[in-house]
């Protein structure tokens, strides 16, 4: 009998062993996984840092009044440019339909 319960003994001694390794085992690859998923958050947050402060630059007020005073050499609209609607569609209201009829 207690060869019997030695046997019973070591053979769930040895389940035991097993399924602890098994869990061991996991918990060590679930820990390499939270890890990699904090490198890989922390990578997240620093790009979005740097991308942040790539914005604030480029979209600096005095940056974008240089690069559109030297880009697209625009100047302020003169009263002679402008007229009334009543004006451009006695003047010019044959002259679209006709261009649209063609078209």
């Amino acid at each position: 009998m207690t060869r019997y319960f030695t046997i019973v003994g070591i053979s769930l001694a040895i389940v035991v062993a097993i399924a602890m390794f098994q869990v061991k085992d996991r918990v060590v690859g679930l820990e390499e996984h939270l890890a990699a998923v904090h490198k890989e958050i922390f990578l997240a947050e620093e790009s979005i840092h740097l991308l942040r402060s790539e914005w604030a630059y480029l979209n600096a007020p005095q940056r974008l009044q240089e690069l559109s005073s030297q880009h697209l050499k625009m100047v302020a609209s003169d009263l002679t440019q402008m007229i009334s609607l009543d004006h451009f569609l006695d003047e010019y209201q044959e002259e679209y339909i006709s261009a649209n009829l063609q078209g």
